[in-house]
């Protein structure tokens, strides 16, 4: 890691580590851990998840991340377990991070990556999010929920749907279907004991 990364981890203020959150997202309760959020020297929040997969996400991948994302959401929106209470924390932090532990590991050998003795790279990869990149996740988060609490099954895209004779019922053929006609179908593959 490069002098400056050093001294923003060691000149920051951790606000909260290993912190539980509670959210809803359409009455749908999520809750989880978030690693940490820190002050930086520069008075600037940062939400951070530390990683240690095989491969370096990318800063799209980063942007894009639904747990990333979700914790940047119940920061703003949720509740923090402290001690014994729940509080409101409603921060929304500058920066939404991955903290990429692998990169910590020294180089064996000189490539033209970098020198034998460094460090693989720098570990922070870090992405912003304003309060409409939120709204745009809760409603993202939404539609996947409304389309899995859907009451029929989904087309697995099959090359062997042509054969299926409950194609014209599945909802990627007709996104119309009605809930009764939905009903008949799951009724028969019940019947089938295919449900």
């Amino acid at each position: 890691m490069d002098i400056v990364g050093e001294l923003e981890n060691e000149l920051s203020t951790m606000l909260f580590q290993e912190v539980r959150f509670r959210v809803k997202i359409r009455s749908e309760l999520y809750e989880g851990t978030i690693d940490g959020i820190r002050q930086l020297p520069d008075g600037k929040i940062e939400l951070f998840d530390f990683k240690s997969g095989a491969i370096r996400p990318n800063v799209h991948a980063v942007a894009a991340d639904i747990q990333l994302n979700l914790y940047t959401y119940a920061a703003r929106f949720g509740e923090f377990k402290v001690g014994d209470d729940w509080i409101s924390p409603r921060i929304l932090p500058d920066y939404s991070s991955i903290y990429y532990l692998p990169n910590h590991r020294i180089r064996k050998r000189s490539s033209p990556q970098g020198q034998k003795g460094e460090e693989f790279g720098y570990p922070l990869i870090r992405t912003s999010k304003s309060v409409e990149d939120l709204r745009a996740f809760r409603k993202e988060v939404s539609n996947i929920l409304k389309s899995m609490l859907k009451p029929w099954f989904y087309r697995n895209n099959s090359t062997a749907c042509v054969f299926c004779q409950y194609t014209d019922l599945c909802q990627s053929e007709n996104a119309l279907v009605s809930v009764n006609t939905s009903s008949k179908a799951n009724a028969l593959l019940a019947e089938l004991e295919m449900n």
